[in-house]
């Protein structure tokens, strides 16, 4: 192996660069994940000056990847109501991801995942929505649309992998070059869920034939989420520019890794996401649930639990919240970048946060900077 020599650089940095070169790991992985509904307005003037806002704040984190939303959600509720880009499926809001991520990747300088729901889609057609629902045994004993949190579609419907499918072909014909999928946080299945795995046609991807009964384990309901969102990405694979280096991440509630018994709550678990994803975007949010008390001590718990599994820590990458969504008030920017700290501490080296107001600068730049740059000295740098 050869390694080319330039702008003279120090010694440590040149024992960076060998030691990258020889060790031929992952490289490390710092991302943002990004609401294009904050990019997104009617005016088209005012849309450009987002537009700006966002450039110049990826560009001066200098971090190495954006997970750029490609659904428009403006009720906030997840379930994508409409796609930003033209699509067989639903509505399109605007042709804006295409423009947005190419803007992203020759102007920031980052790689761009589409992030996209599996399942949590609101279709034009009411009927067919009720009809492909996933679904719970309702009072009478029949199956009915399941009312918790994402309105989704059922993944054991081969009619509902057909959907999908477009959706994931036609963002593919329409920005070839991005660099990677993140799987929306919607991918998931109770105990109760999904009644639909009881009808005649139902069957997943990696099944040959219909299912042979309805009442599946928490692990055949964590298999054929993987499956059925590795066939839809699979329709994309004919698109995707041969020369990127395609990949595939999902998100995991951290649940599952600090109990993994509760995989029967979500049809999630770390050791299937780690063999079939290239990462695992592990929602590390201390106060997603609810409240917890030591923050800190936490995360150093679920990092932890990642680090004794082998090769996790080069897959998953710690997602951090800016935002306390139970006040509706956004972190302070020092426990933000103090989390970090405690990661890094842990050994750990792929981390994101989401969300990012780029227009309103939160979190504030300079610690969040100071956490997350890929930056020689973020300390450094100067403040922007």
């Amino acid at each position: 192996d050869r390694l080319l020599v330039m702008g003279n650089p120090s010694p440590p940095v040149l024992m960076a660069q060998a030691e990258e070169s020889l060790d031929q790991r992952e490289p490390t992985q710092r991302a943002v994940q990004i609401d294009l509904d904050y990019v997104y307005d009617a005016d088209p003037a005012q849309q450009e000056r987002n537009l700006g806002r966002l450039l110049e704040r990826i560009k001066a984190l200098k971090i190495r990847s954006v997970y750029l939303q490609a659904f428009a959600d403006p009720d906030g509720d997840g379930t994508a109501d409409a796609l930003y880009f033209p699509n067989r499926e639903l509505p399109m809001r605007a042709d804006l991801f295409n423009r947005v991520s190419w803007q992203l990747r020759t102007r920031a300088g980052v790689r761009v995942y589409a992030w996209l729901p599996m399942l949590a889609y609101d279709l034009p057609n009411k009927s067919l929505q009720q009809q492909l629902a996933v679904k719970v045994m309702g009072p009478n004993g029949q199956p009915v649309p399941a009312q918790a949190d994402y309105r989704r579609l059922s993944p054991f419907l081969p009619q509902s992998l057909a959907i999908v499918s477009h959706i994931y072909e036609d963002l593919a014909k329409q920005a070839s070059g991005i660099s990677g999928v993140l799987i929306h946080d919607d991918a998931y299945l109770s105990e109760q869920e999904d009644a639909s795995a009881c009808q005649p046609e139902a069957q997943w991807p990696g099944l040959k034939s219909s299912l042979a009964q309805c009442q599946l384990s928490p692990r055949e309901k964590t298999q054929a989420l993987i499956d059925f969102g590795n066939s839809a990405i699979q329709q994309m694979k004919h698109y995707i520019n041969i020369s990127n280096d395609f990949r595939v991440a999902r998100n995991l509630y951290p649940r599952v890794v600090m109990e993994p018994a509760a995989e029967a709550r979500f049809a999630q678990a770390l050791e299937p996401f780690l063999k079939n994803y290239d990462e695992v975007a592990l929602m590390a949010m201390p106060w997603l649930d609810g409240d917890t008390p030591d923050s800190n001590r936490w995360l150093s718990q679920l990092a932890q639990r990642v680090a004794a599994i082998p090769g996790a820590r080069d897959k998953v990458v710690f997602e951090l919240q800016a935002q306390d969504w139970r006040s509706k008030q956004w972190i302070e920017p020092t426990v933000l970048r103090e989390w970090m700290r405690t990661l890094t501490q842990e050994g750990v080296l792929n981390f994101a946060y989401y969300p990012d107001d780029f227009y309103n600068n939160k979190p504030d730049f300079q610690p969040a900077f100071e956490g997350i740059s890929l930056a020689e000295f973020p300390y450094e740098e100067p403040r922007k």
